[in-house]
């Protein structure tokens, strides 16, 4: 019975890539800094890679303990700087992002 409450917590708690890309953002930021410094920032600061979505967009997720997506940044151009947008799925999820923009 044990496992079969584990697994359905990691069921509720996971998301597909597209799903949470297709998602509504919960905060967006603004930077002067470039997509990719912006990007690279993010991931090496929470151990994750820099992905490059379909519409070339930048993107880091951060992955939970069952490698489930609580959160994801999409970093696109704006300007001469980067738009940020964060995106949850799972509400306690963290991340160290603020001091790359």
């Amino acid at each position: 019975m044990k496992h079969i409450v584990i697994a359905a917590i990691c069921l509720a708690g996971c998301a597909s890539t597209q799903k949470v890309l297709n998602k509504e953002p919960d905060s967006v930021y603004h930077s002067t800094k470039p997509v990719d410094e912006v990007a690279t920032c993010i991931a090496q600061k929470n151990g994750a890679k820099v992905r490059e979505a379909a519409d070339g967009a930048k993107f880091v997720q951060i992955k939970n303990g069952w490698q489930g997506i609580t959160i994801l940044f999409r970093v696109t151009p704006e300007g001469q700087g980067s738009l940020i947008e964060l995106k949850k799925f799972y509400p306690f999820g963290i991340a160290t992002h603020k001091q790359c923009y």
